[in-house]
């Protein structure tokens, strides 16, 4: 399979076990600003939607991280042929 084709699936993959936390965040973040009070927008809303966009962010590190580590160990022999090959 060509690079391009495996970066490609990595990506898709990545992008769709992001969806929901995107959807979450999202979600959120709508209701933060929705429920502010008229002339307090962003008094009330400025270290909520920080807040939720950094666990966004480390959300998103953390699904990248996992899917290029389970990526990494498929590509090895469970039955230790590749280890033994290498000695």
């Amino acid at each position: 399979m060509a690079q391009d084709e495996q970066q490609q699936e990595c990506f898709e993959r990545i992008a769709k076990a992001l969806e929901p936390h995107f959807d979450q965040t999202r979600f959120t973040l709508a209701k933060r600003i929705a429920q502010a009070e008229d002339g307090r927008l962003v008094e009330q809303t400025e270290m909520p939607i920080f807040e939720e966009l950094n666990r966004l962010k480390t959300k998103s590190q953390q699904v990248g991280l996992q899917d290029r580590v389970q990526a990494a160990e498929a590509t090895f022999s469970p039955s230790g042929q590749a280890a033994e090959a290498a000695q």
